[in-house]
């Protein structure tokens, strides 16, 4: 349940034209820098011509809805100080910056579409507070969301790796990989079913919902379609197939507007020593529960349901690897007791054989 907004819920006096969208859950540490990242952002220069006089301090007119969204943080009594103490300084922008609260826990997905429906601005760009925005990124994306009309404008990632000794020796190919992911956009124009050919048949880009502006009301009709559901994994996955389902316009730029940090989060820590994390690891399966579902009632181009059950074994292939080299070994029998729980047995046995091996439970 969505608290009540008091003392942090005014908003900015004029209309935004983009609302960012930030969930928090044990990251209110990198939430300044964040922040930062969004204050320092080149909408915000004032251009001035020739022989012409401006007030010092005064900003370009480029308002902004900033919802960041405490969903039932441990850390969140941090939150009100962080927010009062920046609060100022969008106002200077004419910008807003809003609390929501969540009681309790209810997953990244839940939080995103707490954002999502207390939007006001026309875009939305969805960002994570571990994260930051390059410089000229909301410049880039909103004049490419104008000159193109698109539904969608999707911007290049670049991944931040703030201590490379955890991600040398073995683990250098799996990153160099993940980081010609971040940067994947195809570039140009997409319309029609070209935007689900490129995204499921060619990956030409990715589902990642950072670095990417979206229509609003796009972001409202799929959430719409989506039932209430606790989700820490595959999350963006879900949100995209549904927005891909009302037929978007895609426009692709060359340009990196995202830096992904990959020391924080629970995608990019190895070890796994206690169950709840592990459960949380394992919450991919709701998102093709869910697709699935939606699928015996709308069916949809069979490539395209193909595509989709490859990615589902890919996270069940996933979840399998990160069982017998993440989860400590006296975790392990119960952790598979939880990954069949939540990937259903059977399917868990399939992709036992399929990679050759068993897992704890085998």
């Amino acid at each position: 349940m969505t608290g009540s907004k008091g003392f942090f819920s005014h908003r900015a006096l004029k209309a935004p034209r983009i609302t960012l969208s930030v969930p928090v859950y044990g990251t209110e540490s990198y939430l300044p820098s964040f922040l930062d990242s969004v204050l320092e952002q080149t909408v915000f220069e004032q251009t001035v011509s020739a022989g012409a006089a401006t007030s010092a301090g005064a900003y370009a007119d480029f308002p902004l809805e900033i919802i960041v969204v405490n969903d039932g943080s441990p850390s969140a009594a941090k939150l009100p100080k962080i927010i009062r103490r920046y609060k100022k300084e969008f106002a200077k922008r004419d910008c807003s910056l809003v609390l929501e609260e969540h009681r309790k826990n209810r997953g990244t997905l839940e939080a995103r579409r707490t954002c999502v429906l207390s939007a006001s601005a026309p875009y939305t760009l969805f960002a994570d507070p571990d994260d930051t925005l390059t410089p000229c990124a909301l410049e880039k994306l909103y004049a490419a969301a104008l000159s193109s009309g698109a539904g969608i404008v999707h911007g290049r990632g670049d991944l931040s790796v703030q201590d490379p000794a955890l991600h040398g020796g073995k683990n250098a190919a799996i990153f160099a990989r993940f980081s010609e992911t971040v940067r994947r956009v195809h570039e140009g124009f997409l319309e029609g079913t070209a935007v689900s050919d490129d995204f499921f048949i060619t990956r030409g880009h990715t589902s990642f919902l950072w670095a990417k502006l979206f229509r609003t009301e796009l972001l409202r009709k799929a959430y719409e379609r989506i039932p209430h559901t606790f989700c820490t994994m595959a999350e963006d996955l879900l949100v995209y197939f549904f927005v891909l389902q009302q037929n978007p316009s895609y426009f692709g730029i060359n340009d990196t507007v995202y830096r992904y940090n990959n020391d924080t989060g629970i995608t990019s820590k190895s070890r796994i020593t206690d169950l709840a994390r592990w459960e949380k690891a394992c919450s991919a399966s709701s998102v093709f529960t869910v697709i699935f579902e939606y699928l015996q009632r709308h069916p949809i181009d069979e490539k395209y349901e193909a595509a989709l059950r490859e990615l589902c074994g890919s996270h069940l292939t996933s979840n399998l690897h990160r069982l017998k080299v993440c989860v400590e070994p006296s975790l392990q029998e119960e952790a598979y007791k939880i990954l069949c729980d939540y990937w259903g047995e059977s399917l868990v046995k399939r992709a036992e054989k399929r990679c050759g091996g068993k897992g704890a439970g085998g």
